[in-house]
């Protein structure tokens, strides 16, 4: 999973936005949830999926959805569609939400 602090990171920031397909888990389990229009599913113990609450949800930053999704806040973030073009950090992830925290 990647760094929580990050995720902590990029939820407080200004332009973030829980989009359609980004992935999310509580931080007391590693159940994934996934957002789905305007409702969080998660796998129930059956076949059906059902709705919660994004409320104490953190986003799963090694889910490729999650990370398109974090891309796109960026963009339209800094108006450009684009990539950024002066970020850097440890990982694609941490360079992301350094972009997302700046404009």
């Amino acid at each position: 999973m990647a760094d929580q602090d990050l995720a902590r990171r990029a939820v407080a920031c200004t332009h973030w936005r829980w989009l359609p397909g980004t992935a999310a888990y509580r931080l007391e389990g590693r159940k994934q949830y996934r957002l789905v229009r305007d409702s969080v599913w998660c796998a129930g113990d059956g076949a059906d999926p059902y709705t919660c609450a994004l409320a104490d949800m953190l986003p799963d930053l090694d889910d490729a959805a999650t990370r398109g999704c974090l891309l796109e806040l960026v963009r339209r973030a800094w108006g450009d569609h684009a990539a950024p073009r002066v970020y850097s950090g440890s990982t694609e992830v941490a360079a992301l939400v350094a972009a997302l925290e700046e404009p």
